[in-house]
C-alpha cells in the first residue's frame, strides 16, 4: 500500500486502522473526517507529509508514532489537546506549530523527534506532559506564545535543550517563566513580539537561503545578521557573521535571523 484516498463519506478513522503500513507515503484525509483514532498511522514510516483538516478535533494516542519520515505535518485550528505519545519517534520532523486551540500537551507527544530544531507552543497551552519533548536534542529555538508559563513535569526538555537552546517568550513574561521549573531552567531566555507564525521583524523567512556547497554551508538574505549552527548533539560549533562556514561531514542545524535549517554536508 503506498497512496490511500479516504473519501468523503468516512466521519472518522478508527485504532490501528493504517497501523505498520511502511510503504504508504501518501494519504488524503477529507473535511468529513472528525476524529483520528489511537495508533492509526502509526509505524507508517514511508509517510512524508500529513495535513489534517480543520474538521478534525481529536487526535488519539499514538496515532502518528514512529512516522520517522514525516518531515511536515499541519494541525489544524479544531484540535485542542495533543495526546501521549501522539507524534513520538517521528524523528523526521524539523519543525512544529502548535495552534492556539490546543490547551495540553501529553506526555512523551514528541519524544524521540529528533530532528526536531524549532516548536512554537500556542498562547492556549496551559500544561505539557512528562518527557513531552524528550529525546529532541536538536532544538535551538522554543516559541512558547503564553503570558503565563505552561505547567509542565521535569524533564519536559533535555538538558542540552535547556543549555543551547533560546526560549522565546512574550514581552512583559520574564518574571514568571524565571519563577518556575522548567522555564526557569533554560539558559537562555528572551522576550520577544515576534513569533514564526506571525514573521520575523525587517527579515522575510522565504528570503533567507541556507544551503551545503563545497563543503561549506552558504547563507544567503540575511547579511549582517548573527549565524549560529550547532551539531546534533547540541554543541554550537559556529557563531559568527560569516555568510560562508567550512565544515566536516554531519547533519548540522543552522539558526540564522529567527529562521531554523536542517542541512546535510
Amino acid at each position: 500500500l503506498t497512496s490511500v484516498t479516504i473519501p468523503n463519506s468516512v466521519t472518522s478513522i478508527g485504532e490501528d486502522a493504517f497501523s505498520g503500513c511502511s510503504g504508504l507515503t501518501s494519504v488524503t484525509i477529507p473535511n468529513s473526517v472528525t476524529s483520528i483514532g489511537e495508533d492509526a498511522f502509526s509505524g507508517c514510516s514511508g509517510l512524508t507529509s500529513v495535513t489534517i483538516p480543520n474538521s478534525v478535533t481529536s487526535i488519539g494516542e499514538d496515532a502518528f508514532s514512529g512516522c520517522s519520515g514525516l518531515t511536515s505535518i499541519t494541525i489544524p485550528n479544531s484540535v485542542t489537546s495533543i495526546e501521549y505519545d501522539t507524534f513520538s519517534g517521528c524523528s523526521g520532523l524539523t519543525s512544529v506549530t502548535i495552534p492556539n486551540s490546543v490547551t495540553s500537551i501529553g506526555e512523551y507527544a514528541f519524544s524521540g523527534c529528533s530532528g526536531l530544531t524549532s516548536v512554537t507552543i500556542g498562547n492556549s497551552v496551559t500544561s505539557i506532559g512528562y518527557h513531552a519533548f524528550g529525546g529532541c536534542y536538536g532544538l535551538t529555538s522554543i516559541y512558547c506564545k503564553a503570558t503565563t508559563p505552561p505547567t509542565a513535569s521535569n524533564p519536559t526538555f533535555e538538558d542540552v535543550v535547556l543549555v543551547n537552546g533560546t526560549l522565546y517568550i512574550p514581552n512583559g513574561s520574564l518574571n514568571s517563566y524565571e519563577a518556575v521549573d522548567p522555564w526557569r531552567n533554560f539558559f537562555n531566555i528572551k522576550e520577544t513580539d515576534q513569533f514564526p507564525d506571525g514573521g520575523v521583524e525587517g527579515i522575510e523567512a522565504d528570503e533567507i537561503k541556507v544551503v551545503a556547497k563545497g563543503g561549506a554551508i552558504e547563507v544567503s538574505g540575511a547579511e549582517g545578521e548573527q549565524v549560529m549552527v550547532y551539531n546534533l548533539s547540541g554543541q554550537c560549533v559556529y557563531s559568527g557573521m560569516e555568510t560562508s562556514v567550512s565544515l566536516e561531514k554531519g547533519i548540522y542545524v543552522v539558526r540564522v535571523a529567527g529562521t531554523v535549517h536542517k542541512i546535510i554536508m
